[in-house]
C-alpha cells in the first residue's frame, strides 16, 4: 500500500515538463545511489524556486512533492524514519497552505497524509497512523471515489486491521465490511481475496467476543 501511495504521488507530476528532473531522483533511489539522489533532490528545490517564484500555489505544490521525495530518500537510504516523518509533516503543512487547490493538489495532499500514516505506524504510533490515513481517505472518498476506488478499498482493509490492533472492534468491523463489499463486487464470493477478507472480519468478531 505504501508503495502505491508513492507511485501515485510521482504520477501526479509526470506530465508537466518542470518535473522532468524528478525522474532522475526516482532512478537514483531505485539503484540506491543515495549520494546522487540527494544532490538531484537539492537541485530540484533550487529549480522550483526559480521557475515558480511568481506562481505561489504551484511553487508550494512542487516543494511539497520534493520534500516527500526527500523523506522517502531518508527512509530508504538512511533508514531514518524520524527524519522522514519530519519532512512529510513539513510537506503536508506547505500543501495545506495552498489557497486554491486543484484536483492534483488534493490528490497530492491525500497521498502525503497516507505516507505520514504509514510512517507513524512503522514508528509504533498507530493512533497517529490511523489519524493521517483517515485524513487521506476522506479526501479520496470525497473527490476521487470512482477513480481511486481500488486503492480506497485497500485502505479500508489496512484501517480494519489497525483498529483491530488497538482493540477498537466496531471501527475495525466497519472498515472490514467496506473492504468485503468491494471484494465481493469485484472479485466474487469464491475468490481467494473474498475468503481472506471474510477471515479478517471473522477475526474482528472473535477478538471482540462477538459484541452486540
Amino acid at each position: 500500500m505504501r508503495k502505491l501511495a508513492i507511485t501515485a504521488l510521482i504520477c501526479l507530476f509526470c506530465l508537466d515538463p518542470a518535473w522532468a528532473d524528478v525522474k532522475k531522483e526516482v532512478e537514483f533511489l531505485k539503484k540506491k545511489d543515495c549520494k546522487n539522489f540527494f544532490i538531484e533532490n537539492s537541485k530540484s528545490k533550487e529549480e522550483n524556486e526559480k521557475k515558480y517564484k511568481n506562481k505561489e500555489d504551484k511553487r508550494k505544490a512542487f516543494l511539497g512533492y520534493v520534500l516527500s521525495r526527500e523523506a522517502n530518500g531518508h527512509e530508504k537510504c538512511n533508514d531514518d524514519l524520524k527524519k522522514s516523518l519530519k519532512l512529510l509533516i513539513k510537506s503536508v503543512k506547505i500543501v495545506e497552505s495552498i489557497k486554491r487547490p486543484t484536483s492534483d493538489t488534493l490528490q497530492q495532499l491525500a497521498t502525503t497524509y497516507q505516507l505520514l500514516g504509514y510512517n507513524y505506524n512503522k514508528l509504533a504510533d498507530i493512533k497517529n497512523g490511523i489519524k493521517f490515513l483517515e485524513k487521506g481517505l476522506r479526501i479520496e472518498e470525497k473527490n476521487f471515489y470512482k477513480k481511486n476506488y481500488k486503492s480506497i478499498a485497500r485502505t479500508y482493509n489496512v484501517l480494519g486491521f489497525w483498529y483491530l490492533n488497538i482493540y477498537e472492534y466496531k471501527k475495525a468491523e466497519k472498515y472490514q465490511k467496506k473492504y468485503l463489499e468491494y471484494i465481493k463486487k469485484n472479485k466474487g464470493e469464491f475468490s481467494k481475496e473474498y475468503y481472506n477478507a471474510y477471515t479478517g472480519l471473522a477475526l474482528d468478531y472473535r477478538s471482540a467476543g462477538e459484541y452486540d
